[in-house]
């Protein structure tokens, strides 16, 4: 698509980075139209070095009807195959959940709070009301990371992944 210089090739190409040559010249018309559709910002590769360990997760399948705005996390009582969620007071607090299977599958959303008692997320921003969770969905809950721009990306651009 495009030629890169060997000696700026040697200087940066590794096992895990390839450089890329821009701003295209006028001739490179394959370079350019690659450029005019890129995203201003946008991140191609991210590696993980070090995961970590001790995250807070759980699985399962709610329990009774949440609302727009809630999930009732599975408990005890529900005869769980998967994951009890925990019983502590904000224990989820901040992190994601994700619908992977079921009604609401693919949303996202943020546990703005926890009831431990009840075993209770509140979410933000609220459910799509078309498309609410139900007792016939699997969520999963972990952390998540987010990354905010910084020099040379559009002010307020973010990206999510759990």
């Amino acid at each position: 698509m495009f030629e890169v210089e060997q000696a700026d090739v040697l200087k940066y190409l590794t096992k895990d980075w390839i450089p890329a040559n821009t701003p295209a010249k006028a001739n490179q018309t394959e370079q350019l139209a690659v450029e005019g559709a890129a995203v201003d910002g946008s991140l191609d590769f991210i590696k993980v070095i070090q995961g970590g360990t001790g995250y807070r997760f759980t699985t399962g399948k709610p329990v009774g009807g949440g609302t727009d705005s809630t999930l009732p996390l599975q408990n005890a009582a529900a005869g769980s195959t998967t994951f009890v969620a925990e019983p502590t007071d904000d224990f989820y607090n901040t992190l994601s959940v994700y619908i992977t299977s079921g009604p609401g599958y693919g949303q996202f959303r943020t546990i703005s709070d926890y009831d431990g008692a009840t075993r209770t997320a509140t979410v933000t921003p609220d459910w799509d009301s078309n498309n609410l969770p139900t007792t016939d969905c699997v969520y999963m809950v972990a952390p998540s990371v987010s990354i905010d721009g910084t020099a040379g990306w559009v002010a307020g651009d973010k990206g999510r992944w759990t």
